[in-house]
């Protein structure tokens, strides 16, 4: 775990953007993410009940994939995840985007897993040694 949060300190990244509809991003590595619509329903009080962003990735001038991101639904460019954050409807739609980088990300789910199997394992053999010995006492 303590690797893992070496690696994404060291070659990690975060940034947030603002774009609107139309706008296209430039992405590391030279390919792009266009704002194709930013889209909104309104729940039966007037309120934005659910909302999407979707998105076109550009390669060499050509659409190689259209895809939606959604809260808590990131799409993932590469070794870049993209989170849509917020997004405003007036005076013009506008999305504000994280791009971020992990790259210690899977090392720190590995590190978690490990440290809990070797838990439950620990917890384990500490209830079997005390079994034994309140066996030996009878």
């Amino acid at each position: 775990i303590l690797l893992a949060h070496l690696m994404s300190s060291i070659g990690g990244f975060q940034g947030f953007t603002v774009a609107g509809e139309g706008n296209i991003l430039e992405m590391p590595g030279g390919a792009g993410l266009e704002i194709a619509a930013i889209r909104t329903e309104i729940g039966p009080q007037g309120y934005i009940s659910d909302w999407a962003v979707d998105v076109k990735r550009i390669e060499n001038g050509t659409v190689i994939a259209e895809e939606s991101i959604r809260p808590n639904s990131p799409s993932i460019h590469g070794e870049y995840l993209i989170n849509a954050k917020n997004i405003q409807t007036s005076p013009y739609k506008a999305v504000l985007l994280q791009i971020s980088r992990e790259p210690g990300g899977i090392w720190a789910l590995i590190g978690g897993i490990l440290f809990s199997l070797g838990t439950v394992v620990l917890i384990g053999l500490k209830m079997r040694k005390e079994e034994n010995l309140e066996g030996a006492k009878d």
